[in-house]
């Protein structure tokens, strides 16, 4: 099983988010019935490209204020917050762990994760630069997801500070470490991967179920909310104890009103696309 958003990123090459533990999605090859997190050597499988329609030829701030029409199978309404631990034991004995909040709002048409910063954080308000051209931050960023009736998906990503909004093309979806996967990004793990792991006997709230799976080293547990229609609980991790990570959905309730959600106030924000910050 593997994870949607970078703990880490700008390095000398951008990483997959799935691979490094920020929310979940789960590869085409586990739909498939290939081993969820790692080949038999544990190396993570790699980021396959999406198959997704191409954009709507439909300007952001049109994709960002106007409801599409419900297309059918359409996830129900949900207003989460969503926090993910990992811990790591390197081969030179270093634990690391880390850990992090999401707040998560689906509504027909619309997925909205939105990391939640603390106040104080390391290069807070320091815009990232090489050679000259400020770069995009995709991992603070909040990912803005729309899909229209025929079922085509538009990646956005919002920064309420710049008051921008940057559109990222289905063939630079690595960037951000999306994998296309729109029930992946709404429902943490699409439920067809989760209802094809053995379900287990162990305690669930009313209307929930686990299903597990162990391969290769690795064992992942997913508690499936069959009303929410979202994973609640999501455990991975090697056999050994070497790798650890834990996510975890918490609805909030009252659900935002219509006239609140965030994606109506994206009026007047700068639009860009993701290659106007390529060097």
């Amino acid at each position: 099983m593997q994870y949607r958003c970078l703990f880490v990123r700008r390095m000398a090459a951008a990483l997959p988010l799935r691979q490094l533990g920020l929310g979940v999605a789960l590869s085409a090859a586990l739909a498939a019935g290939a081993p969820a997190l790692a080949d038999a050597s544990g190396a993570q499988p790699a980021l396959a490209a999406p198959a997704v329609p191409a954009p709507r030829a439909l300007p952001v701030a049109a994709a960002a204020a106007v409801a599409a029409p419900i297309p059918a199978g359409e996830l129900p309404p949900l207003d989460a917050v969503v926090s993910y631990e990992s811990l790591l034991v390197s081969h030179a004995g270093i634990t690391e762990t880390r850990n992090f909040r999401n707040l998560l709002i689906r509504r027909p048409g619309h997925v909205w994760m939105q990391r939640l910063l603390p106040e104080h954080r390391a290069g807070h308000g320091e815009a990232a630069e090489h050679g000259g051209h400020k770069h995009f931050d995709f991992e603070a960023a909040t990912q803005h997801l729309t899909r229209d009736a025929a079922g085509a998906v538009r990646a956005d990503y919002v920064d309420d500070a710049a008051r921008l909004i940057v559109f990222l093309p289905p063939a630079e979806y690595a960037v951000a470490g999306f994998d296309g996967s729109w029930e992946g990004a709404a429902a943490l793990v699409p439920q067809k991967v989760v209802m094809a792991m053995p379900r287990i006997n162990r305690p669930a709230p009313a209307g929930a179920e686990w299903h597990e799976e162990r391969r290769n080293g690795w064992t992942n547990r997913v508690l499936w909310s069959n009303t929410l229609r979202v994973a609640l609980e999501i455990e991975t991790g090697r056999d050994d104890g070497s790798v650890r990570r834990i996510t975890r959905v918490v609805p909030r309730t009252p659900a935002l009103a219509d006239a609140e959600l965030p994606w109506l106030k994206l009026k007047g924000y700068e639009q860009k696309e993701y290659q106007d910050f390529l060097d």
